[in-house]
């Protein structure tokens, strides 16, 4: 037996019902597909303490807290329409506008006031050449208010108000329908092309109490909640001709008191889902290509104690996934996930608001990607502390982002600190003391949960600092017996290094400046040599200068030879430095695969010398191998195959076998 209240007690019951807990049905549609996922916000109205909780969600639709905002008094429902947020505000008949920021976050843009207790929203598509539209239906005025959409405050120009007793949320498709809680009965309004309405509205009954009208993809039909009645009526409006139909297409069972209603997607639903807040649990529908809905047998999960409102959304990538929230009248936001066509329970969000009524979720326009906005970094210097701040905007507001390298390496000595979050922006720092100059490229990667990441690519170079407390080695390697004298400039680092000797404890502490300096070493017997090289921390280098061909100088150390050095084509200089454990030694350089013989050994050395050998323009590849005198089948030790070509610096070492190592040092001279 169907209950029959007076239409003023039935208007009081739906209005005391809706700023309680029964809240508000579907209000906005689930973020449009795209090709990949940025991500979408979620907001509740909360009617208890006035004001709207803000959520960011991620690719797997959970959500992330962002804060509250305040709206007008008892808030009764809300919905994501045209890049904004409207909320009606039932205890002081006005419209909370909210802009978006490029973080989700609200801002309240305007209130406007509207018609006495308005407790539903419903935002509509204009067509190309007119506006977006919004419904507000007032239970206390009787009413329902179509606004347009426009882009400057207070974003509503007011167009039409539709007279309907205890309206219910209204819907548009090919028409205007607007369910009336108290005459059970729909209403369809005449939409014109211009989208003004025209003529007498036409109406059908409905169950008890319609709370709220949604109109399918396509059109074709029109669904209404029957709160008291228990139950979903469809109406056929599809096209006859030029003109809609308007026919009652049947009745199926929900739940206890169904408050709310929702479609899997914007575009071709396939299912639809009832909340029923008398029993706490979902009724399912499959939805046909034309619109015609058939019940889905199956257990339901639980919606949550006092389900007021529940909103579809998906996550838009290639790996689809649609998701459901529904609000509980005691602060909940639970999150489901669609699964067979079926609803999972997945997680529950506190919304830090009471008597939640209702749920809006934003689609991805407003989703700003994460940005490094720091495109270049400043150089350093060995030895010197450095520190540098990247900084990222967009993503989530207030949240720091993971900073990862993805290619190429770090210069030595630096690292990422732990990212954090600065009065404007979320940064990392690059901080540490270089230790090894050189020019360094890196690709960083920025990324928060759900947001993606963003990738810029950083050189960094890293100059030569203070030499300070570094070493040297040098090696005389003059024919003549007595010491040599090893000279930066004026300063003698190295004195009486006999023949053959190594010093490999030299404070070169008194190098500085990083310049270039004239290198001498000169033996007793006045042989030696001199030229100009840079003296730089943390690098080796070679000096190596002639005096004449039978007497040579050499210094070791931790310099590579000058850059831009690269005489022509001409003689190759070998020069037999260190390893060899007795001479004499038989030397061949050989080219190809050429192993020593009787008839190619190239000379015989006594001592470290200088040897001298005439190439072509391109010397090609040899192997050098030093092997006992008069026996080439006893190599001590030899290079790999390497190649020389012409104008060029090489150093091979010898280390086979490793007793007998030695080293070797080829340039050329014109």
């Amino acid at each position: 037996m169907r209950r029959k209240l007076s239409p003023l007690v039935q208007v009081l019951l739906f209005v005391l019902a809706a700023l309680i807990c029964c809240g508000c049905p579907e209000s906005g549609g689930g973020p449009s597909n795209g090709p990949s996922f940025r991500s979408y916000f979620v907001y509740t109205a909360n009617t208890g303490s006035n004001d709207v909780s803000t959520f960011q969600a991620n690719k797997e639709g959970k959500l992330e807290f962002l804060g509250k905002v305040g709206a007008g008094s008892a808030p009764s429902d809300i919905v994501y329409f045209d890049s904004k947020v409207f909320v009606s505000n039932a205890g002081d008949n006005t419209i909370s506008v909210f802009t978006l920021g490029q973080d989700g976050r609200l801002t309240l843009g305007a209130t406007v006031a509207t018609g006495t207790t308005p407790l539903y929203l419903a935002g509509s598509k204009g067509p190309p050449d007119q506006h977006d539209r919004l419904y507000v239906s007032c239970a206390g005025s009787n009413e329902v208010i179509r606004y347009d959409i426009v882009n400057t405050a207070p974003y509503l120009t007011e167009v039409h108000r539709f007279a309907v007793p205890a309206p219910g949320r209204a819907t548009e498709g090919i028409n205007v329908y607007i369910p009336s809680n108290t005459e059970n009965k729909v209403y369809q309004f005449t939409l014109t092309q211009s989208g003004w309405i025209a003529g007498t509205p036409a109406s059908l009954p409905t169950g008890d109490a319609p709370t709220q009208v949604y109109s399918s993809y396509l059109g074709n039909f029109v669904y209404c909640l029957n709160f008291f009645g228990n139950s979903i009526t469809s109406f056929d409006v599809s096209l006859a001709g030029n003109d809609p139909r308007f026919v009652d297409a049947g009745t199926l069972p929900t739940g206890t008191q169904p408050v709310s209603l929702t479609a899997d997607a914007d575009s071709s639903p396939t299912n639809l889902y009832v909340v029923n807040q008398g029993i706490e649990t979902f009724s399912h529908f499959s939805v046909s290509l034309n619109g015609e809905l058939t019940a889905v047998a199956g257990t339901s999960p639980s919606t949550g104690p006092s389900p007021t409102d529940i909103v579809c959304a998906n996550n838009g990538i290639q790996d689809y996934k649609v998701f459901a929230y529904v609000t509980n009248a005691g602060g909940a936001l639970r999150l489901y996930q669609q699964d067979g066509g079926g609803l999972t329970f997945v997680d529950s969000y506190d919304t830090n608001g009471s008597n939640v009524s209702a749920v809006a979720v934003s689609d991805f326009r407003n989703s700003v990607p994460l940005v490094i906005t720091t495109t270049s970094l400043p150089n350093g210097t060995v030895g010197q502390p450095y520190s540098a701040d990247l900084q990222v905007e967009g993503g989530v507001a207030d949240k720091a982002a993971n900073f990862q390298v993805r290619s190429g390496s770090l210069p030595p000595g630096l690292h990422f600190d732990e990212a954090g979050v600065g009065e404007a922006d979320r940064y990392t720092r690059l901080t540490g003391t270089p230790t090894q100059a050189g020019t360094y490229h890196f690709e960083l990667a920025a990324s928060q949960p759900g947001i993606g990441s963003s990738r810029v690519s950083y050189m960094v170079i890293i100059a030569p600092g203070s030499v300070s407390g570094d070493t040297a080695r040098f090696m005389n390697a003059s024919p003549d017996a007595g010491s040599a004298t090893f000279k930066i400039g004026n300063l003698t680092v190295a004195s009486a290094l006999g023949y053959p000797q190594m010093d490999d404890a030299v404070s070169i502490s008194s190098i500085t400046d990083g310049a270039s300096h004239a290198l001498t070493l000169t033996s007793t017997s006045g042989a030696g040599a001199t030229g100009n090289s840079t003296i730089i921390a943390g690098n080796s280098y070679t000096f190596f200068g002639l005096g004449t061909h039978s007497e040579a100088a050499l210094a070791i150390g931790r310099r590579v030879l000058p850059t831009g050095y690269a005489p022509p084509s001409g003689k190759v200089l070998i020069t037999l430095v260190d390893g060899l454990q007795s001479f004499p030694v038989d030397l061949y350089i050989l080219q190809g695969t050429d192993v020593p013989s009787a008839t190619n050994r190239t000379t015989t050395l006594s001592f470290p010398q200088t040897l001298k050998i005439q190439p072509e323009v391109d010397a090609g590849s040899y192997r050098i191998f030093a092997t006992s005198q008069g026996n080439p089948s006893d190599i001590i030790a030899q290079t790999s195959l390497v190649n020389i070509p012409a104008g060029t610096i090489a150093d091979f070492v010898l280390v086979s076998p490793p007793s007998q190592a030695a080293q070797f040092i080829v340039t050329f001279e014109n």
